[in-house]
């Protein structure tokens, strides 16, 4: 086996697309015959292992290329460094080693590996070979940098000749020509302050010794660092207590800073059109007035003081909860894309697919989708789907309406549950069990009056404990109360009034909201638009009464105008109104006179 090939396998390189490879046992690799005395040299080199607890390396000296046995031992080289991703930076520095103590007068640096795997390899990059200085710098990778902040930072290195007492620490911004750089005069290895930094910053920095009060040119390997921001980030951003109008938000100060900015908005809003909140004293803020069911994302950054601020932190997302939905609950699935499930249902799946519950479209009742339920075989398969959150107090006194048939299996059962939990299936009661079902649809109705917990969450699905696989549908899901002469609540209705006081550049909207059941409305207001080509907007109108004063308009232009009120997840609209706002030449409606007495004027004087 030849003791050293070339390859081009970047990961085992220091530097390029190749290195030096060593592998097997007694290899060795003799380097070219150099005219100074082999006493005044010095080799270093950089080296990656497959396995770093693998092999030994030893440096020493040949004085008969032809003769394994003449080499002389100089050192053991130490352990390699690991191998990287790339062609850049990998493997450990070896060295340097000084020839000027090894036992022979003459003869060629040399390099003898031994390994016993003929798996495990060497990879030797950079070498170097250079006379020894006469004032050798610090141990060449013993620089450390700590102790960071915005303005400062700490060198430490290792000399292990104890004769060195002087140093030079040279450091500049990471890109400079080192001959525009600070230096620093130090007398001990440990922590020399470096001061009058620029924040978020890029440094490097070696280290040089001083011999006699001169400046050695040797110089030990540079490092670089970078200080930190002058305000540092916020750190810890959390949203929790998420409700489905609310959500309370918290972090931890990046420094000692007591301001803060928070910006949050609509899923893959752009950082400055969301709304902006400064926030002062406590690092935790509750948004308000949120969209049920509906995607946030959340920015926070530090104001340090008038003229800083730290960069935004990453962005944090969350869903509202839904509202609780008004009976009786009806679905049948078809408005949905296949593998999802509705808005605000929750689908719970065992791993890799081996239990599963989603919308698909090659089985239904009625239109044209259903939900699938099934699992592989395996006992701890399982797929459910949890219902939204009812608008009731208690389940018991509902039933569970819907139609269903089995394509696949005979003993793993359909399962009617209820949970306590929003997010989890861990706590479930059954209450029905469903296992006759065929392939043909059939009708199922499940009352919960055996049910006397407090979960408030309906759960359908196949559960754990059969090592079946099987596969259900589900289609035209009802929940409403089990006696038909409850309190089956009627929608509400919104009609469009029409427009007044119109203006040139304003009008007010009204609108009409009917609801005598008392349906929760979670959002209402107007979408208007210019008639002709314009695109509809949306204006919430909070309070008791529809209504809102619309400004900004152009004159002599006409518009149209629709109110809309959401409840139960769904958003119905009113009727279209137009209206044409007045042109610029038309005076302003004026109010008529007040608290005119009867009289007559002469000469310019009221009588009366």
């Amino acid at each position: 086996m030849s003791p050293f090939v070339y390859c081009g396998y970047e990961p085992s390189c220091h530097s390029g697309a190749n290195s030096g490879e060593f592998k097997g046992s007694n290899a060795m690799l003799v380097l070219p015959e150099f005219t100074n005395d082999i006493h005044d040299l010095r080799l270093s080199f950089w080296a990656t292992s497959t396995n770093t607890s693998t092999g030994t390396l030893e440096v020493g000296v040949i004085t008969d290329i032809t003769d394994p046995t003449t080499f002389v031992l100089l050192i053991d080289a130490g352990a390699p460094g690991p191998r990287g991703s790339s062609g850049s930076g990998n493997g450990n520095y070896m060295g340097p080693f000084d020839f000027d103590t090894v036992s022979v007068t003459s003869g060629r640096i040399a390099l003898r590996y031994s390994n016993t795997s003929s798996s495990q390899s060497w990879n030797l990059d950079d070498f170097t070979v250079e006379i020894i200085p006469t004032c050798a710098a610090p141990s060449h990778t013993s620089v450390v940098v700590n102790n960071v902040t915005a303005f400062t930072a700490e060198v430490s290195f290792t000399d292990d000749d104890a004769t060195h007492t002087n140093w030079v620490i040279y450091y500049g911004e990471t890109g400079t020509s080192p001959a525009n750089w600070s230096s620093m005069n130090v007398t001990t290895t440990t922590g020399n302050l470096l001061t009058g930094l620029t924040a978020s910053t890029g440094y490097s920095v070696y280290v040089v010794t001083m011999c006699n009060g001169v400046v050695g040119e040797d110089q030990t390997a540079t490092v670089t660092f970078t200080t930190l921001p002058s305000c540092p980030v916020p750190t810890g951003l959390t949203i929790s207590n998420i409700l489905s109008t609310s959500a309370d938000v918290y972090w931890n100060v990046g420094a000692t800073e007591t301001q803060w900015e928070l910006e949050y908005g609509v899923e893959n809003f752009t950082l400055g059109t969301g709304t902006n909140v400064t926030v002062s004293g406590t690092p935790s803020y509750q948004l308000q007035n949120l969209t049920p069911n509906t995607k946030y994302d959340v920015y926070v950054r530090a104001i340090c003081d008038a003229t800083d601020m730290s960069e935004w932190t990453a962005k944090v997302d969350f869903r509202t909860a839904c509202d609780a939905y008004q009976l009786p609950l009806s679905e049948n699935f078809d408005s949905y894309d296949d593998w999802y499930s509705p808005d605000c249902w929750k689908k719970f799946e065992s791993s890799n697919m081996s239990g599963y519950a989603y919308i698909y479209g090659t089985e239904s009742y009625s239109g044209s989708k259903s939900l699938k339920f099934g699992t592989n075989y395996g006992t701890s398969n399982y797929g459910y789907i949890r219902l939204p959150l009812l608008d009731v107090t208690s389940l018991n006194g509902l039933q569970v309406t819907f139609m269903a048939k089995r394509t696949s299996g005979s003993t793993r059962p359909l399962h009617v549950s209820v949970s306590p939990d929003f997010g989890s299936v861990d706590n479930l009661t059954m209450v029905a069990s469903i296992d006759t079902l065929t392939s043909t649809w059939t009708e199922v109705t499940v009352p919960l009056s055996s049910y006397t917990g407090t979960g408030m969450y309906i759960v359908i699905g196949v559960p754990t404990g059969y090592d079946e696989a099987c596969i259900y549908w589900v289609d035209d899901v009802v929940v409403n109360y089990a006696d038909t002469t409850g309190p089956v609540l009627t929608d509400p209705t919104v009609v469009t009034d029409p427009v007044t006081d119109i203006a040139q550049t304003s009008a007010t909207l009204n609108g009409t909201v009917t609801n005598p059941d008392g349906v929760t409305i979670t959002a209402q207001g107007f979408e208007w638009k210019a008639t002709a080509g314009g695109t509809y907007t949306p204006v919430v109108v909070t309070g008791a009464t529809l209504t809102h004063n619309l400004t900004g308009l152009t004159a002599n232009t006409g518009y149209t105008c629709k109110a809309f009120i959401t409840f139960n997840g769904q958003t119905i609209y009113g009727n279209d109104v137009t209206f044409t706002t007045l042109p610029d030449d038309t005076p302003e409606p004026c109010e008529a006179p007040t608290d005119l007495h009867q009289g007559v004027t002469q000469f310019g004087e009221l009588t009366s």
